[in-house]
């Protein structure tokens, strides 16, 4: 845990000024392969560790990743990786969805998943002395799983007693006021809660984008952060998708809710990196940039999404 005012970084605490443009949904060394047995894992340092120092020519100065226990987290790389490249890593803490569960966690009861996320908060990751800055990403598909209802009550519970933020996978399925419902039985404040994937979210029942746009201004209405976190490279999401996307962040801007939005790639592909011809952790920064302003958002409004909404996601100060 950290004073007011600041996050936990792979390298210690860092005060919420030094933040600068944030990526709040990223994967830097991962392991996703029990689902993308191809392409679902970082695992090259030197790689990853130029793609870093791209992001960061481009003004990016801190990383989220949100690599939990339960997709391959490597703390020790990534403080070396933050230590090579200066650029700020955010490591997560908890556990992912029920496909990546382990045995032990299956059994394991509730409080004590709980305790196990806040030591690492207090004593570190392991040995390595890494302190994880948010707790994340946690999730489910279009069900709550058991484990998966035990990992957000726990995850709850860890933010009760961190202050720490939390981020929920919520892709695909409109799923995401069901698990607002467990962190908040649990006393979780849902304005440390971060929506992922929020603009991969259909359903069967909806005509329309007017319906998605209702979702996402209804998860504002209770408080959490909507992420929008697929802004990987204009040449696998078209110019149609990109629009659409904007469409979304200017419906939530109309609304009221632009302190409640979130923009990442959420790279986990080996294809999204730049060194294989995907965007990299430059998309948000350039060409989404771009398109926003295209569209008439200001620079005041884009630095307030890079900028301004992460920092209060992270530290919990405005």
């Amino acid at each position: 845990m950290t004073k007011h005012g600041q996050v936990n970084t792979v390298t210690g605490p860092v005060a919420g000024d030094r933040l600068g443009i944030t990526l709040p949904h990223e994967h830097l060394i991962c392991d996703f392969t029990r689902e993308y047995r191809g392409e679902g894992i970082f695992h090259d340092f030197p790689t990853m560790a130029a793609e870093l120092e791209e992001a960061a020519q481009t003004g990016v100065r801190t990383v989220v990743d949100l690599t939990n226990e339960s997709l391959g987290r490597s703390p020790g790389a990534l403080r070396d990786l933050s230590e090579r490249t200066g650029v700020n890593i955010v490591v997560g803490s908890s556990f992912y969805r029920h496909q990546y569960a382990s045995e032990s966690l299956h059994l394991m009861p509730t409080a004590d998943l709980a305790d196990l996320i806040v030591h690492e908060f207090t004593e570190g990751i392991g040995d390595t002395g890494v302190q994880p800055g948010v707790i994340g990403e946690i999730g489910s598909d279009q069900h709550i799983r058991p484990v998966e209802e035990r990992i957000f009550r726990a995850s709850a519970r860890a933010q009760v007693r961190t202050g720490a933020a939390v981020n929920v996978h919520a892709a695909r399925w409109p799923v995401a006021h069901g698990q607002l419902d467990l962190l908040q039985e649990e006393g979780c404040d849902l304005s440390r809660v971060v929506v992922s994937h929020c603009d991969t979210v259909g359903s069967v029942e909806w005509r329309d984008d007017s319906d998605v746009l209702k979702y996402h201004v209804s998860l504002a209405e209770r408080g959490a952060y909507v992420e929008f976190d697929t802004l990987r490279t204009a040449s696998r999401l078209t110019d149609r998708e990109m629009d659409r996307r904007i469409r979304y962040i200017r419906n939530l801007i109309d609304e009221g809710f632009i302190a409640h939005i979130l923009l990442s790639h959420d790279i986990f592909f080996t294809s999204h990196l730049r060194s294989n011809g995907g965007g990299g952790l430059t998309v948000v920064t350039t060409y989404f940039a771009d398109r926003m302003r295209e569209s008439g958002i200001t620079q005041r409004q884009i630095d307030q999404l890079l900028v301004d909404n992460p920092r209060r996601m992270l530290t919990g100060v405005a």
